[in-house]
């Protein structure tokens, strides 16, 4: 949809809305040509801010993204808190993984019937001589625990060969990247919640 035909839809969005609406857009489509969340966008989402008249007292986001940079969440909702703004997200299509924490860091979510929250287990990209291979540390806990109680295993050296095939297959370093990225969106998720829950 052409940026112009957009700018009406929020100016609609704004005057049903009654607040101002800040847009947060990346590209979601696939091959390669996707967008994620960086922290890039962090200037662009000050020129907005700075836009929003001083005697506001709420805003919305609209976000659709596939997720990236976790702590691009915390910054985007941080802007906006600074302001003590009551925050509405509004989710016409996908905010997964990062996408989905800044939502959890909003006082109000508005979702699209075909909108979509999803999970916020980040996705760790190793790159290999036979391609990109996505992965995070649910799927390695899910592979132990797989192994333990669909298959059988108890014996502790059996389930240590596999946690070596397992790091063989993706690198030590991004098991441990994964593992350290699960506990910080865990612990964003909280905060981020934190923000607006009594």
């Amino acid at each position: 949809m052409p940026l112009a035909d957009r700018r009406l839809l929020y100016k609609q969005i704004e005057q049903k809305r009654e607040r101002p609406l800040i847009a947060y857009v990346t590209s979601t489509r696939g091959g390669g040509a996707g967008g994620r969340m960086a922290s890039d966008a962090i200037a662009e989402l000050l020129d907005q801010n700075q836009e929003v008249p001083k005697n506001t007292e709420a805003v919305d986001l609209l976000v659709v993204s596939n997720g990236g940079d976790l702590t691009v969440a915390w910054r985007a909702i941080s802007l906006l808190r600074e302001r003590e703004w009551k925050i509405g997200i509004m989710i016409p299509q996908v905010a997964f993984s990062a996408a989905t924490l800044l939502a959890m860091g909003a006082d109000q979510i508005v979702m699209h019937p075909n909108g979509n929250l999803g999970p916020v287990d980040p996705q760790i990209t190793v790159t290999k001589p036979a391609g990109e291979q996505r992965f995070g540390y649910e799927e390695l806990t899910a592979f132990l625990e797989f192994c333990r109680k669909e298959v059988g295993l108890t014996d502790q050296e059996h389930i240590r060969q596999l946690f070596v095939l397992f790091c063989k297959e993706v690198g030590t370093v991004p098991v441990g990247v994964a593992a350290r990225s699960s506990l910080l969106s865990l612990s964003m998720g909280e905060k981020l919640l934190r923000e607006h829950m009594t």
